[in-house]
């Protein structure tokens, strides 16, 4: 009945605190320096580990699940005809949140029609390709429209784009 009192009452005692009060006890009797390099080594290894995961990610194109990337952008027109992003812009929007941002893209004018946007991730390697085509809606009987509507137009995009929880 004793041994099941004492076992209630400071089992504890021996199965945590007493290793833990001997380990502190191992450390300090090695020095402070001994404990600050240590620790020091500990800070600098999770910093090296979380960049070169950070590394592995953004060369392996796996992402977490905090942030959805995307990165690739191209105008697609009829034939073979493709029009690059004019300034590299990464769309980037962590869960619960909406980035709005303007993609720019010097077209040629006789060639408006049938425009096709596509926007995914560029990533090495990758078992699920994020890509998304939307169609413009200029088709020809509507691309004489367009055109004398762009005329003497000056634009002023936000390359920077603009981040808001969603409602």
């Amino acid at each position: 009945m004793a041994k099941e009192a004492q076992e209630i009452f400071l089992g504890d005692l021996d199965d945590k605190y007493l290793p833990t009060f001997h380990s502190i006890r191992l450390i300090l009797r090695a020095g402070l320096v001994f404990l600050g390099s240590f620790v020091l080594v500990y800070a600098l290894l999770q910093t090296v580990r979380n960049f070169a995961s950070a590394a592995l990610y953004r060369a392996l194109g796996g992402h977490t699940i905090d942030r959805f990337v995307l990165n690739e952008s191209r105008l697609l027109a009829d034939g073979d005809r493709v029009y690059s992003l004019y300034d590299d812009s990464t769309l980037s929007a962590a869960p619960g949140f909406v980035q709005d941002l303007d993609y720019l893209f010097e077209v040629d004018p006789a060639a408006l029609d049938d425009l096709t946007l596509e926007v995914s991730q560029s990533e090495i390697v990758h078992g699920y390709q994020s890509r998304v085509q939307v169609h413009l809606g200029i088709t020809p009987a509507n691309a004489a429209a367009w055109r004398t509507a762009g005329q003497g137009r000056a634009l002023e995009p936000d390359l920077d784009g603009s981040t808001r929880a969603v409602p």
